[in-house]
């Protein structure tokens, strides 16, 4: 799964839409929290909720005797001593958001930040409308609004769901089942342990398009989930390029389809490199390790065996 929550590096990227609804003068731009989903001054603007579509706070909740997430603004550029301020209340730093902003795991105490040091600008809960990806809020608002038509209403919707590290990928795709629109449910697939750290659990799922807004509002709502966006299938195209390197015959160039070789472009002269998961050391090209060896077309030999000194 892809890497989360370096604490050292933006967690999203800056958002297009939707901006905060304005509630006073306009404010600096370091003020800003940048978003995928959203860009607001959370002291100065409402968190937008798309026409009703979203909910506006979570649905969850809030116990002193756990932890929840949140987003903690301070009032300038982070200083080294404010992370520290933050672990020895027993708040847990999950990754940076611009403007000098953390997204933080930690108790309902959390919320008491900016009454107790002045460095501390803002405190909220991590919102539903964070956790959501433009392209697929933009599908969730066209069938929103019905403006779909009846072909694209019938075309699933695939979904990814990932948790913050450490969480219950299989629970909460119980609880989602449980909760929310009917939905598709393709694999679950469980964090796990990397380098010592606890790793997000990533739900594939699909659902309809009529269905979608209903889904997401759910989905955004279960606290454990860290963001939501579209699934995709990977599309290889290595099918035409593999041939380059791996049909060439020196004993009649037989495999028609590698049609770069046989125009007699064999790669002599260049400078060639090969990434791989492994090496074969019985690879014509890595049985001589003590020279260098020229490359031609015939470097391996007819039958792949290593050339004579």
């Amino acid at each position: 799964p892809m890497k989360l929550l370096d604490a050292t590096q933006p967690l999203c990227s800056k958002g297009k839409i939707p901006t905060g609804s304005l509630a006073g003068e306009p404010s600096a731009g370091h003020n800003r929290i940048d978003l995928k989903s959203a860009t607001l001054d959370p002291v100065m603007e409402e968190i937008p909720t798309l026409g009703g579509m979203i909910s506006r706070r979570p649905h969850y909740g809030l116990s002193a005797e756990r932890a929840h997430y949140y987003v903690i603004q301070f009032r300038g550029r982070i200083q080294p001593g404010w992370k520290k301020m933050l672990t020895d209340r027993g708040i847990e730093v999950l990754g940076y958001l611009p403007q000098n902003a953390y997204l933080v795991k930690g108790p309902s105490t959390t919320l008491s930040l900016p009454r107790e040091t002045r460095d501390v600008r803002w405190v909220g809960h991590y919102e539903p409308l964070f956790k959501l990806a433009p392209q697929l809020l933009e599908k969730a608002r066209q069938s929103f609004e019905n403006t779909l038509s009846a072909d694209e209403r019938a075309l699933p919707v695939d979904v990814r769901i990932w948790t913050f590290p450490g969480e219950d990928g299989e629970r909460i795709a119980g609880d989602l089942q449980r909760l929310s629109p009917p939905f598709q449910l393709e694999y679950v697939e469980p964090g796990t342990a990397g380098e010592g750290k606890p790793l997000p659990a990533a739900i594939r799922l699909s659902v309809l398009p009529d269905e979608l807004a209903g889904f997401l509002d759910a989905a955004s709502n279960l606290e454990e989930v860290y963001f939501i966006e579209e699934g995709y299938t990977p599309h290889y195209h290595l099918e035409n390029a593999y041939w380059i390197h791996q049909s060439y015959s020196n004993t009649g160039n037989i495999n028609t389809a590698a049609t770069i070789w046989n125009k007699g472009l064999l790669g002599e002269g260049q400078v060639y490199s090969a990434n791989d998961s492994g090496v074969d050391l019985s690879f014509c090209f890595m049985e001589r390790s003590s020279a260098t060896v020229a490359y031609t077309s015939n470097t391996c030999g007819a039958a792949g065996a290593p050339p004579a000194e």
